[in-house]
């Protein structure tokens, strides 16, 4: 096996693709890659921003169904990380790859990169599609124009793979999110004389504490194969006030309730609306201009279990436990299930343990247990 995956992850490393930020020098680069190949390409706006790109290829026969690689191109920032070495330059120790994205995800990306040049020399009786998008690491927000694009396709794909990293087993299941913002809105006042006034933040405290009670009695029902095997709520950014003499106006606060396959997160976020709305009462017996507004900010859908005898395939050809597991994280899965209507799983190289932190890194072995993997899912398209 080659060493090229690699040198494509060392030339994907060096743009920092910090999720809400341009990818277009990335899509631009990965383009030539496909041109070189004589491989063309869609390049499409996302559907968070004009400014974020999203990349669709063919190899083989369009009007076939064949199976979809998918990754994002995102990476979260790397400020208040202590990193030892540049994360934006990749660096081998030994046979660990050190660099932003090089789990999460842009090892998969480079892998799939790899396999192009052998799939464009093989006579492939379905297609292989290669699918990059932009802003998953803010919630999913970027996939959209992607998915419109394959749904309105002439032939709808029968497989998606999304490489999040899983140490190459097969996932086929994960949880949903939904994330919101609450803002609330007090009268102010002199500090001197509180109770004339309503205070924002500590109605937020107020809420945030109920909250807090709804997220615990959410490990009521559970699903073991989880590591963490419920549904959960967490809270995040708060900002409000801005003097001690000065009773706040207005407050707001971030969550994000994760929910498992099956369930409605409908129904537990009524949960959340009806505490508020008890509490938005009360601030107006004092304050008529008072209230609490919800504003949801990202959401994405669990992906449940796939087909079994999919999900074993695929896993057999990707790693020697071929058992699907279930992943604690989100994906752009659910999605594409969600839209598309065909199975998907997720399988790709490195742990999500190393994600997200400083002194990210990938085994090499992992990205080449991905090369190899992916030139079997081309032969795969070629004898079927």
């Amino acid at each position: 096996m080659s060493a090229e995956p690699e040198h494509l992850l060392d030339g994907l490393v060096a743009f920092p693709t910090i999720a809400g930020e341009s990818n277009e020098a990335l899509v631009d680069w990965v383009r030539a890659q496909l041109a070189a190949s004589g491989v063309a390409c869609t390049v499409l706006p996302s559907s968070s921003r004009p400014d974020g790109l999203n990349l669709h290829a063919v190899i083989g026969p369009a009007d076939e169904a064949g199976i979809v690689l998918s990754a994002h191109t995102d990476v979260v920032a790397v400020e208040g990380q202590r990193w030892s070495r540049d994360p934006f330059q990749l660096t081998r120790v030994e046979d660990r790859l050190y660099g932003r994205g090089t789990a999460d995800m842009k090892g998969f990306v480079a892998a799939v990169l790899a396999v192009v040049p052998y799939a464009k020399a093989q006579a492939l009786r379905r297609p292989l599609h290669i699918a990059l998008s932009c802003d998953e690491e803010l919630g999913c927000l970027g996939v959209g124009s992607l998915l419109d694009l394959l749904a309105a396709s002439e032939q709808r794909p029968e497989l998606c793979i999304v490489g999040e990293p899983t140490g190459m087993r097969v996932a086929d299941r994960h949880k949903g999110k939904v994330g919101l913002r609450v803002s609330v809105r007090g009268r102010a006042g002199h500090s001197s004389a509180a109770p004339l006034a309503v205070n924002a933040v500590t109605y937020a405290a107020r809420l945030i504490t109920e909250l807090d009670e709804i997220g615990r009695g959410l490990a009521a029902e559970r699903d073991e194969s989880f590591t963490v095997p419920h549904a959960t709520l967490s809270i995040g950014p708060i900002h409000g006030g801005v003097s001690t003499n000065i009773v706040p106006d207005a407050c707001s606060f971030e969550f994000e309730l994760r929910y498992l396959p099956g369930q409605d997160p409908g129904s537990m976020l009524g949960a959340v609306r009806r505490r508020a709305s008890a509490l938005e009462e009360e601030m107006r017996a004092v304050a008529p201009e008072a209230g609490i507004s919800l504003e949801r900010r990202a959401a994405y859908p669990a992906l449940g279990p796939a087909d079994p005898a999919v999900a074993l395939d695929v896993g057999a050809s990707a790693s020697a436990d071929a058992e699907p597991i279930a992943v604690d994280f989100g994906t752009e899965a659910g999605l594409y299930h969600e839209r598309l209507g065909v199975p998907v799983v997720i399988c790709g190289p490195g742990s999500m343990t190393q994600a997200h932190r400083a002194d990210e890194y990938i085994e090499l072995e992992q990205l080449l247990a991905a090369e190899r993997f992916l030139r079997g899912v081309v032969d795969r398209l070629c004898s079927e």
